[in-house]
């Protein structure tokens, strides 16, 4: 009763309003969320295929995306999975296993989450699929922010390793928010392919061109 309470006098103070039409209750309301186009693009970086759900230059999208990650409004992640999912079903790729980009367990200990799993996860309901977290980040890497392309591609090596059971016959598909240069995403792919996999691709939400 007083936790219920509590959240009242918060919902008062602070009230929920939708990030795209300011409709209260809801920080994406359904309509807003079902007007974002998908996208069928597809990116290639060197030989993985990353799907580009929906496009960073919608204003509602960038947001959406700012807020999950930087302000840890992980209810978001079940919404954006929506926009991951239509783009899937109209893919047509095999997936056998979701696989979310992971942080090096320091950074993901101070953050407290990591977007990419929460994404997995709320896809993974929405598409019936088993999501794997056993690819672990081992190098903790610098900021890519201020990197160019070549720097990241440093950056990143070997900084990942698959610790899980055997991935043959498996058709992986690496879950990230944002495709920048495709570094990370690339170096991930590299150690999943060692690991033996039969195919990696990528699923974001969209791609940022810095």
């Amino acid at each position: 009763m007083l936790k219920k309470t509590f959240q009242s006098l918060l919902d008062f103070l602070l009230p929920i309003s939708c990030l795209g039409c300011g409709q209260y209750k809801h920080l994406i309301c359904r309509k807003c969320l079902t007007a974002i186009k998908i996208e069928s693009a597809t990116v290639q970086t060197n030989d993985l295929t990353v799907l580009v759900s929906a496009d960073y230059a919608n204003p509602l999208v960038a947001k959406l995306i700012k807020t999950m990650k930087y302000q840890g409004c992980l209810q978001l992640a079940v919404e954006l999975a929506y926009l991951l999912s239509e783009r899937l079903k109209i893919s047509g790729l095999q997936t056998t296993l979701l696989m979310p980009i992971p942080l090096h367990p320091r950074r993901h200990k101070r953050r407290g989450y990591n977007q990419s799993i929460e994404l997995a996860k709320a896809l993974g309901n929405l598409q019936d699929l088993t999501v794997n977290q056993d690819l672990v980040r081992i190098k903790n890497t610098a900021s890519q922010a201020k990197l160019n392309r070549v720097q990241r591609l440093r950056n990143m090596q070997a900084a990942f390793v698959y610790q899980g059971p055997s991935l043959e016959n498996k058709h992986i598909l690496l879950i990230d928010d944002v495709l920048t240069t495709g570094a990370t995403i690339e170096a991930a792919s590299q150690a999943i392919k060692k690991a033996g996999a039969a195919s990696v691709s990528a699923l974001v939400i969209a791609k940022n061109d810095l």
